[in-house]
């Protein structure tokens, strides 16, 4: 009796393991395997999988860098002043001359933000005023836009004159005009390369798509050259546009404040002192105060130099005659002594001719 319940509970033991590791691997299974993961159970199928996808990216040829480098290279800027109807200074003309058409400008600065955005359309405004006082281009201005005859060269007002500002210049490539510049000098150039490269391939599917009607077979395959050719066109204008190509400033100075408020500079020996100059690139880190002190000291020093100038003069015209007098004095005797011989000797000699 004893020995059958021990079968009992064997049959049992191994009942309830079977039947434990049966329902585990009926609820739950899982593969993996490289670049996708399934996961297969009772109640529901999920399957994910990766995918990856591979860019190439577009490099400016060579030749088309450098040509955009020798052109910006061109680029030059500077200002002169700007007066107004009064005659009085007010302003800044700054000029940005050979500005390529493949090409356009960013132009900005830190003291009052302003910006301007600068394409070759927009050259050829001398007559023109951007940005005076943040007053907007009125009508008239407007309309003189419309027929600039571009030249590259571009103008515009900057009135601050009481700070000193850097106006900074980036130049970058436009992709639409450098699309159209790469088309004009070097489609032919792309063209050719894709014709070598597809046109067979091309020739036989379109011969196949059209039942070997060989002109439109030819027509097609040229337009699907010619699409390959853009594209390419397309993809580096886009690369050669991207970044930028030259970087420029100009800095306009500002009017001296102490120019108008200390009187030391209106005298003649002080108008050109660092203190005293109309039209300064640098601030001033002293008040008007310390400012004048100064001044008065430089006034003071140059009187003593121009005294001490004059004292010292003396002073060596008389060490001259003290070293040299003796000299002279001798020379002026000799002189005089072979003057009087010469006289003597001439008389002699008349009376010498009058006996005879």
């Amino acid at each position: 009796m004893k020995k059958h319940f021990l079968y009992v509970i064997l049959v049992f033991v191994l009942f309830f393991c079977f039947s434990s590791t049966s329902v585990l691997a009926a609820t739950t299974k899982k593969t993996t395997t490289k670049g996708t993961t399934s996961t297969v159970s009772t109640s529901s199928t999920t399957t994910t999988t990766k995918k990856t996808t591979t860019t190439t990216k577009k490099f400016c040829p060579y030749n088309i860098r450098v040509n955009l480098k020798e052109d910006a290279s061109k680029i030059n800027v500077a200002y002169s002043f700007r007066t107004g109807s009064d005659g009085v200074v007010d302003g800044f003309k700054i000029i940005i001359h050979n500005l390529p058409k493949t090409m356009y400008m960013n132009i900005a600065n830190k003291v009052n933000n302003n910006k301007l955005y600068v394409r070759y359309v927009d050259t050829g405004n001398e007559d023109i005023k951007y940005y005076c006082n943040s007053t907007p281009i009125d009508s008239n201005e407007k309309e003189k836009l419309k027929n600039l005859k571009n030249n590259g060269t571009f103008v515009f007002n900057a009135c601050e004159i009481t700070k000193v500002v850097k106006y900074t210049i980036t130049v970058r490539a436009s992709k639409m005009a450098l699309q159209e510049y790469i088309n004009e000098v070097w489609h032919d150039e792309y063209y050719d390369k894709f014709l070598t490269s597809n046109y067979d391939k091309y020739h036989k599917q379109m011969m196949t798509k059209y039942n070997n009607d060989e002109a439109m077979a030819e027509q097609k395959t040229q337009e699907m050259i010619e699409k390959d050719t853009q594209n390419e066109i397309s993809l580096i204008a886009d690369a050669c546009s991207n970044g930028d190509i030259r970087n420029l400033s100009v800095t306009t100075p500002k009017r001296n404040e102490f120019y108008d408020t200390i009187p030391y500079c209106k005298d003649k020996e002080l108008e050109d002192s660092y203190y005293c100059k109309e039209w300064i690139n640098y601030n001033f880190k002293i008040t008007r105060e310390e400012a004048m002190e100064r001044l008065l000291e430089s006034k003071k020093r140059k009187a003593d130099e121009s005294e001490d100038y004059y004292v010292n003069d003396k002073d060596a015209l008389y060490d001259f005659f003290v070293k040299y007098g003796l000299i002279i004095v001798l020379v002026i005797a000799l002189l005089v002594v072979l003057d009087i011989i010469f006289i003597l000797y001439n008389l002699w000699r008349r009376k010498e001719k009058g006996k005879l």
